[in-house]
């Protein structure tokens, strides 16, 4: 079995809510949602580059999901985030139905 912890947020409480499973957890997903700022004078809490770092001190998959535009492709890219979804790169399907 696999866990994965969907949408971490943008604030520590995110990170506090999850710290005693971190051994167990194999994969984290951050939404570009959460992270897309329409005001650049909100301050996030906790930014990609920290979920990135974490992940990786940690030894977990981080998967960037909700990509949706080049721009969100570019910050995966600056950020060294491999792991990507989003409508920019298709509609989900459902497996069962094709």
């Amino acid at each position: 079995m696999k866990l994965e912890v969907d949408n971490v947020g943008t604030n520590t409480a995110n990170l506090n809510s999850i710290e005693w499973m971190v051994p167990m957890i194999d994969t984290l997903k951050c939404s570009m949602r959460d992270f897309r700022k329409k005001d650049a004078s909100v301050w996030l809490d906790l930014n990609l580059q920290f979920w990135h770092r974490f992940a990786q001190e940690q030894n977990i998959d981080l998967v960037l999901t909700g990509i949706e535009n080049d721009e969100d492709e570019a910050l995966a890219e600056q950020l060294h985030i491999d792991l990507r979804q989003g409508y920019l790169f298709g509609r989900p399907i459902d497996p069962i139905h094709k």
